[in-house]
């Protein structure tokens, strides 16, 4: 049986959510990466630090854009 492991480097930014499985500690940490505050991560190898913290920032560019989209009424019928 072969191990099946994908290397965060190789997972570009725009699919970086469709491979993230939410656990209670891990949003968590991707709150308090995404707060004002500094945070420093600590952990082994391999253990996810990379991949919370390329979470984070796609969360917060999704987040970005979101507030930057401008919600325009329908347009009536002009006369």
């Amino acid at each position: 049986m072969s191990d099946f492991k994908i290397r965060t480097e190789t997972i570009k930014s725009s699919k970086i959510l469709d491979y993230f499985v939410e656990t209670n500690e891990d949003r968590e940490i991707i709150n308090k990466l995404k707060s004002n505050s500094p945070v420093v991560l600590v952990g082994s190898r391999g253990v996810g630090k990379s991949f919370l913290l390329k979470v984070a920032e796609a969360e917060l560019k999704r987040d970005i854009k979101k507030q930057n989209t401008i919600h325009r009424p329908p347009c009536e019928t002009h006369r």
